[in-house]
C-alpha cells in the first residue's frame, strides 16, 4: 500500500502531484513514475501541509484546501489517494457486530472502515477531520440514541443496514482510492451484489 496525492477542480478535473512539485493531469489509478508516492499516510499528509495555501494546476493558482470559499471561485481540494497492490480481507459482519458492541454510547461516535478494511467504532475527540486516516466514514452517532453498544449489536436490522451501506463506502474507495468517503443514504444495491464486486476487485496501481 502506498500513497499518491489528488487535486480536484470543479469543473476542471483530477490532477495528481509530480515528484518536481507540479500537477499533471489524472485520468485514472494507474500510477506513473514521475507521480510522487509516499509509504505511509502521514508522509502523504505532510507533503499536502508543505504545499502552502496555493497551488497550480492546468496553468492556474488557486487556493489548497481553503477553509472557506466564494461560489464560482477555482478551489484545489487536494487529499492523500491510496494505492494497493493486494486488497485487504472484506470487513465482516461479525467483525461489525462487535465493534458495535464495543462502543461506548455516553459519547458521540463515528463507525469507520479504516484501510485494513476492519470496522471500528470511535469517539469524535479521537478523529482528525483535516488529515482523515480511515477509509469509510458512517454519518454520526449522538450519544444517548443507542446506536452503539450491547443493545444495538444484537437489533438485526440496523446491522444489516450498517453493514450493506459500509460495504457501498468500502467498494467505492477500493475503486477510487479515496481516503475519507463519507457515506449516509443507503446503498440501492443488495448484499450479494456488493460482496461479489468486493471479491471480484482487482487493483490496477501498476506504473506506466
Amino acid at each position: 500500500m502506498y500513497f499518491t496525492i489528488e487535486a480536484f477542480v470543479l469543473g476542471t478535473g483530477n490532477f495528481r502531484l509530480q515528484t518536481d512539485g507540479a500537477f499533471r493531469e489524472s485520468t485514472s489509478n494507474v500510477t506513473g513514475k514521475s507521480d510522487f508516492t509516499a509509504q505511509i499516510l502521514s508522509a502523504a499528509y505532510e507533503r499536502i501541509r508543505a504545499l502552502g495555501n496555493q497551488v497550480t494546476v492546468a496553468g492556474q493558482t488557486m487556493p489548497c484546501n481553503p477553509s472557506e470559499m466564494k461560489l464560482g471561485d477555482p478551489v484545489a481540494h487536494v487529499a492523500p489517494t491510496v494505492h494497493r497492490q493486494h486488497v485487504p480481507s472484506r470487513p465482516s459482519r461479525d467483525q461489525l457486530i462487535l465493534a458495535i458492541k464495543r462502543g461506548d454510547d455516553r459519547e458521540n461516535n463515528s463507525l469507520l472502515i479504516d484501510l485494513d478494511g476492519n470496522f471500528v467504532v470511535r469517539s469524535h475527540s479521537t478523529l482528525n477531520r483535516v488529515e482523515e486516516d480511515f477509509a469509510v466514514r458512517h454519518e454520526s452517532f449522538i450519544a444517548g440514541n443507542d446506536f452503539v453498544g450491547e443493545d444495538a449489536s444484537r437489533a438485526v436490522k440496523h446491522i444489516d443496514e450498517l453493514y450493506r451501506l459500509m460495504l457501498a463506502g468500502w467498494l467505492h474507495h477500493l475503486k477510487s482510492g479515496e481516503v475519507g468517503h463519507y457515506v449516509d443514504t443507503p446503498s440501492g444495491r443488495s448484499l450479494d451484489d456488493l460482496l461479489a464486486e468486493i471479491d471480484a476487485f482487482v487493483p490496477s496501481s501498476e506504473e506506466t
